[in-house]
């Protein structure tokens, strides 16, 4: 119930019972004070549930707003960068987002991607829906090629992870620094933006990073922009896509 109309309501119903009362000479108005009362308790009592309910929501909204600050403080403790998304398919993964695990750490959902070029066209990835900062690479991707081709058991000798530099544009989403608007460029308002959406002249190098590397130790690397959240591609050993991605 809107609690404008209720209270509306009560008052309508308090001056018809102060009426009611004021006429009711010999019980002329018995029943109707009855059921004006009967309206009047139901309209109390609504309006508390619904006092209690805002009460929630707002103590709801309340730690949603310390939690997302929190996260932008730790983020930018860490000198996180971050972008839009990649592609717009990352909407639709869950999670999408960091989450705080501890008052000291954060886990993130991770996306591996395959060059397209090396497979038939179609965007081919691996999810890691919860990678610890202090995890590194080579711990994940063990497990992702675990039990697949002999070519690729030793996954350190085998395959390479790249990202490359200005791959998306900065988002508003999240504080940014001018130092950031100088290396990845103004940032972008549009909610819809993907940094697929780029051409090969407006992106930068690929850059190869070591798989010993924990995620928290590549994010905070001042070339890397986060796309939404941390993307990598993979690729074998020495290659380098002659696509976008």
């Amino acid at each position: 119930f809107d609690l404008l109309k209720l209270d509306e309501a009560k008052l309508v119903l308090e001056q018809c019972l102060q009426f009611l009362t004021s006429q009711n000479t010999n019980n002329k108005y018995k029943q109707e004070i009855l059921v004006t009362q009967q309206l009047l308790d139901k309209v109390f009592a609504a309006t508390k549930r619904n006092e209690s309910t805002q009460i929630h929501v707002e103590k709801a909204k309340s730690l949603e707003s310390q939690k997302q600050e929190k996260m932008a403080n730790m983020l930018k403790s860490r000198n996180v960068c971050f972008g839009h998304y990649l592609f717009s398919q990352q909407r639709d993964m869950k999670p999408n987002a960091p989450e705080i695990l501890s008052e000291t750490s954060v886990v993130w959902p991770v996306l591996f991607i395959y060059p397209q070029e090396l497979s038939d066209g179609e965007l081919h990835t691996d999810f890691v829906e919860r990678f610890h900062e202090d995890d590194t690479l080579l711990t994940h991707l063990t497990s992702i090629f675990d039990g697949q081709d002999q070519d690729i058991a030793n996954v350190e000798s085998a395959i390479e992870v790249l990202y490359r530099q200005k791959w998306t544009r900065l988002s508003p989403k999240y504080p940014f620094t001018a130092d950031q608007i100088q290396r990845f460029g103004p940032v972008e308002n549009d909610e819809h933006y993907v940094g697929s959406l780029k051409t090969r002249d407006e992106v930068g190098d690929w850059i190869s990073v070591p798989l010993t590397r924990t995620l928290k130790e590549i994010l905070r690397r001042p070339d890397y922009i986060v796309p939404g959240f941390p993307c990598f591609v993979l690729a074998p050993k020495g290659f380098r896509p002659s696509q976008f991605l």
